[in-house]
């Protein structure tokens, strides 16, 4: 066999493998796609809740907020409460529950979000996430769609 013919074939053979792995790593990434949609109400919510009673739906959506990436923890925490829940029913949380509102820390949504940040980002505790989860849920209802504060009369 000629240099250039073995060349040729070995081109070949490097391109099938290439379009291989490209077609495993779409189908990959296809399966791993949502199937939860964005929370608009606490019915919504409630309802993603129930269906996170299934221990392999909890490590879909853990694995699927993981791969959302964020430049920090921080990053990672906003984009994927977003991804989960609007501004609306966020605004209708806190974190412990006080003033008629709903406590996030009770939900099983709040167990995959921070077991997803803290396996991303293992070097922060969670003193610190609970900090920052708090203070996104607390400016919920001043961002676009929140509803806005309810003032006392």
């Amino acid at each position: 066999m000629t240099e250039e013919r073995f060349q040729r074939k070995l081109f070949h053979i490097l391109f099938e493998v290439r379009d291989l792995m490209k077609s495993s790593l779409c189908s990959k990434t296809a399966s791993l796609n949502c199937e939860f949609e964005t929370a608009e109400s606490l019915e919504e919510l409630e309802a993603i809740e129930s269906a996170l009673e299934n221990i392999a739906k909890q490590n879909n959506l853990r694995e699927y907020l993981r791969r959302i990436g964020g430049v920090d923890f921080k990053d990672l925490l906003k984009k994927a409460m977003t991804r989960m829940m609007s501004n609306s029913v966020m605004s209708k949380m806190n974190m412990k529950g006080k003033k008629n509102k709903v406590g996030f820390v009770k939900t099983k949504l709040y167990r995959v979000i921070s077991g997803c940040v803290m396996n991303a980002y293992p070097e922060i505790t969670e003193t610190q996430l609970k900090e920052e989860l708090s203070k996104f849920l607390k400016y919920a209802p001043e961002r676009a769609g929140g509803g806005g504060r309810e003032r006392p009369q």
